[in-house]
């Protein structure tokens, strides 16, 4: 498990697992690596066969695992291409692709801001066929972010021959009026 900064300089776990935090400190922990990483552990966390959202099925389905982040804005993690994640010819569908853009580049976006934001637009180029039981590295980052857009850049990176399966971007609107993930997130309101 990585060791990671949060954006005050103290040192936290990159892992999928943090203490309780204090409700006094969840306005500085909504837009750190910590937001992030509850984010994605929440997404995941429902019970094996509960399909009741679909995010926890894809971050399930592709056993999502050694999330890190490195610093805010960008984000880490390995996915592997088990066979509910596969198309017909048993490579990673490219449905699961994009809601890996999705999910991981919001994730990311998380760590800098605390919103989601609303995804305005989500391109995906699909250049390598992402094999059967194959492990691959997930690199998110925000490369902008203004006040009320924010782009981020998701690659899925075969970690053996470096190659990019496929390349996404991942553009969000930053409403003032965004919803308050504090209580879900940390069980308090910010």
């Amino acid at each position: 498990m990585a060791v990671v900064e949060d954006v005050q300089g103290r040192t936290i776990s990159g892992c999928l697992y943090y203490d309780a935090f204090q409700t006094e400190n969840l306005k500085t922990i909504m837009g750190s690596p910590q937001a992030a990483i509850r984010f994605l552990e929440l997404l995941k966390s429902s019970e094996e066969g509960d399909r009741q959202y679909f995010d926890a099925g894809v971050l399930q389905d592709c056993e999502m695992d050694q999330v890190a982040c490195v610093k805010p804005g960008v984000l880490t993690c390995s996915i592997r291409v088990t066979p509910a994640v596969q198309n017909r010819f048993g490579i990673l569908h490219g449905g699961c692709i994009a809601s890996l853009v999705d999910i991981i580049g919001t994730a990311a976006l998380m760590s800098m801001d605390g919103r989601p934001g609303k995804s305005v637009g989500i391109n995906v180029s699909y250049l390598q066929a992402g094999q059967a039981d194959s492990l691959y590295e997930v690199h998110a980052r925000v490369v902008s972010k203004g006040q009320s857009l924010a782009t981020i850049i998701v690659d899925i990176i075969d970690p053996v021959s470096k190659g990019v399966v496929s390349h996404g971007t991942h553009v969000k609107y930053m409403s003032k009026n965004d919803v308050d993930l504090g209580h879900v997130l940390f069980g308090s309101k910010l």
